[in-house]
This record gives C-alpha cells, sequence and structure tokens, in this order.
C-alpha cells in the first residue's frame, strides 16, 4: 500500500551584524606659558673716594719757607737775641773804656777793642739737603670705599594648564537578517485518504 508522506523542509533563520568601532581620538593642547625675565638688573654703585693728606711742614722749615706767623716770631726772637748781644758787648767795651784811667794803659785797651770790631765777617758754608731727610714729608692715606648691591630679580613664570581633548565616538552594531527561516511542506505519494 502506498501511503502518502508529508515531507517538512525548513531553512534556518541567519543572524549577522556589523560592527562600527570609531577610533578614540586624544589631542592634549601644550599648556599656555608666559615667562617674563627682567634681563638688565638695577646694579648700585656707592664709591667714597679716596683721601691723602701730605704735610710738608716740616720740609718747608727747613728750606725756610715758613708761614708769614712763624717766620715773624723767629725773626722777632732772632733780632731780640741780636740786640740784646749787641747791647751787651757794648756794654762790656763801654766798661773797658771807662777803665782806662784805673788801670792805666789805655792804648792796648783801644787796639783790642779796634782789632775786635774790624773784623769781616766771616760766613761758615755747609752742603745740606734741602729737606734734610725724606721722612719729613709725611703722608696719611684716608682709604676709600666702593660697594655694590644687585638685587637678583626672580622671573615671573605663569602656566595655564590645558585639559586634554578626548573624542569617544560610541561603537555601535547593526543587527540584520542575512538569511531568512523559511518552511515547506509537501505530501508524496498518489493517495490520500481524506475520510481520515
Amino acid at each position: 500500500m502506498n501511503v502518502p508522506t508529508i515531507q517538512i523542509e525548513t531553512t534556518r533563520a541567519l543572524l549577522a551584524w556589523m560592527e562600527e568601532k570609531p577610533p578614540v581620538s586624544i589631542r592634549q593642547p601644550p599648556a599656555d606659558l608666559q615667562i617674563r625675565q627682567y634681563h638688565m638688573d638695577t646694579i648700585e654703585i656707592s664709591q667714597e673716594a679716596a683721601k691723602v693728606y701730605i704735610d710738608q711742614s716740616e720740609a718747608f722749615e727747613d728750606a725756610g719757607l715758613n708761614p708769614p706767623l712763624k717766620s715773624s716770631h723767629e725773626w722777632l726772637n732772632e733780632m731780640k737775641q741780636t740786640v740784646f748781644s749787641y747791647i751787651q758787648k757794648k756794654m762790656e767795651e763801654g766798661k773797658q773804656l771807662r777803665a782806662i784811667e784805673l788801670n792805666g794803659g789805655g792804648g792796648k785797651v783801644i787796639a783790642s777793642l779796634a782789632k775786635e770790631n774790624g773784623k769781616i765777617f766771616e760766613f761758615d758754608v755747609t752742603l745740606a739737603w734741602i729737606p734734610e731727610n725724606m721722612f719729613k714729608v709725611t703722608f696719611d692715606v684716608d682709604t676709600g670705599h666702593l660697594s655694590f648691591h644687585a638685587p637678583r630679580k626672580e622671573p615671573d613664570i605663569s602656566v595655564q594648564k590645558n585639559d586634554p581633548e578626548i573624542v569617544a565616538p560610541r561603537w555601535r552594531i547593526n543587527y540584520y537578517l542575512a538569511q531568512r527561516g523559511s518552511i515547506e511542506f509537501s505530501v508524496q505519494g498518489n493517495y490520500v485518504d481524506q475520510t481520515l
């Protein structure tokens, strides 16, 4: 007996997907840096000049170059000494002349006085250095003073950081039906008992 059969054919449904993975972009902008540098510092210089004191008074005295006031005092003293010596000498001569009558022999006294007063002036010449000694000129030095002051100026540095710029787009997965599922029925055989 030929019994009809039902044949079922199915096709699976196939799913597929497509991925979108855009790249991540990271950009780091550099920091904003501002530097202000004082290239020329201020230099303060303080100077006090040296002073040299020279004392030549003793050397001038050796050369006879005294100040007027001092010279006048010296001349006055010498003049007094000369006048007193002259007066004393004349007094001695007067005593000798007065004693002629007492002692007799007046000719000897007068001759002696004439010989004494008739002398030619004598000068003593000596060789000397003016000033006699180099150390009679004295030096006194007041040293000067030189100071420097250079205040240091630090640079002004200002830094402004910038955050990184990150672009990270979302990844996507798109699903789609690559193959539809299907089912097919077929009957095989000549006869079909429709009463059943």
